[in-house]
């Protein structure tokens, strides 16, 4: 696995860090997160919720 784009968009990072989430089901997951300079600053929540947009994105191209 590489960790050189950021995880929210394909600029290239500059940060990487281990997270860690405590989910609903009481269970911990951590993930690798990394950042470009435009989300150095954005929070774990909003990276994974860009994360799911761009692969959403993604997938849409490869259905065309």
């Amino acid at each position: 696995m590489s960790y050189d784009m950021c995880s929210a968009c394909d600029k290239k990072a500059i940060d990487v860090r281990t997270e860690i989430i405590e989910r609903s089901d009481s269970k911990i997951t951590k993930w690798i997160v990394c950042r470009c300079e435009d989300h150095i600053d954005t929070n774990v929540e909003e990276m994974r919720r860009l994360l799911r947009l761009r692969q959403e994105e993604f997938k849409k191209r490869l259905a065309k």
